[in-house]
């Protein structure tokens, strides 16, 4: 067996750097985040959260801001351990993930921001479509052959999300009914929380294959081979059967304390009901943008009294 275990973090913009000193405060068991916007979590959402902070500064925001990409379950376990305010998250928070916010006086919230499409991309040696029920088998192969008797027998060079990873979860869930097992004892595989990492790896090697938000190939326009899943792509939308909704996480106990992050998600509320989210994000459908409007009023309503 193959395992690598990459950690690394996106690059970000200099303006979510500025607040590195509340972030080590923070960290080292502070919990001051007065007009401070702390965020961590999910890969998949970090290009939507970098246009939506940086349009919230040039609306007038005047605090500090700290974004980091490190995978939906980290981002949750660094909100309970009180060095963040905000997770974003591309996966519902668990059951134990809630039994532990409780335990530390929290109360964590969760509003539906968006929907995304999880690519599955080659390097181009195989390319076209498959079937979910392929799909399950390939992210497993040894060989390509191993699939489908007509591709090559070349290994499956594999670049998947690390398992802090909300995408690695939602595939898990979606093709093994949660079990990560077969994945993670399968030849040829690299992990990594950092979607860069991953896509540099698959841009070299034509036998890799490799999975990720559909909205970061959006944002950064790399040539990649994108397979079709049961005859679609990401960009057939909520068909597609990759398709998964995205969320923001607050604390309801602090929201009047602390009301920076129920602000911000009010502000991303209002731009996702305008329908003005960045290229690469699906609607997230329905009322549920509108019911999050009226849970989160009625949230910082009763955080008033």
């Amino acid at each position: 067996m193959r395992f690598l275990h990459i950690v690394s973090m996106r690059s970000l913009p200099m303006i979510y750097l500025l607040a590195a000193a509340a972030l080590m405060l923070s960290a080292c068991g502070g919990s001051d985040f007065d007009n401070r916007i702390i965020a961590s979590g999910s890969s998949t959402v970090a290009p939507l959260m970098e246009v939506l902070l940086e349009d919230y500064v040039q609306a007038g925001f005047d605090g500090t801001i700290s974004l980091d990409s490190i995978g939906t379950r980290a981002g949750f376990s660094r909100f309970i351990q009180g060095s963040s305010n905000l997770v974003t998250a591309s996966r519902p928070i668990t059951e134990e993930e809630v039994r532990l916010a409780e335990a530390a006086g929290l109360s964590p919230k969760g509003f539906l921001i968006a929907k995304d499409a999880v690519s599955v991309c080659t390097g181009g040696g195989v390319t076209g479509e498959v079937t979910l029920n392929e799909l399950a088998e390939l992210l497993t192969a040894d060989l390509w052959s191993d699939v489908r008797i007509e591709w090559p027998d070349e290994p499956v060079h594999k670049y998947y999300p690390g398992l802090d990873s909300g995408t690695f979860a939602f595939i898990t869930q979606i093709l093994y009914g949660g079990d990560s097992t077969q994945i993670l004892s399968s030849e040829y595989l690299q992990m990594s929380e950092d979607d860069n990492v991953l896509v540099q790896g698959i841009l070299k090697d034509p036998w890799s294959l490799g999975f990720f938000g559909y909205s970061y190939a959006v944002e950064r326009d790399f040539p990649l081979d994108v397979l079709a899943v049961n005859g679609l792509k990401p960009v057939d939308g909520a068909e597609y059967s990759l398709t998964r909704p995205l969320f923001l996480y607050i604390d309801a106990n602090r929201s009047n304390e602390y009301p920076a992050p129920a602000e911000f998600v009010a502000y991303v509320l209002d731009r996702a009901a305008g329908g003005t989210l960045p290229e690469g994000f699906l609607p997230a459908g329905g009322d549920s943008i509108a019911d999050g409007v009226k849970e989160l009023d009625i949230l910082r309503r009763e955080a008033d009294l």
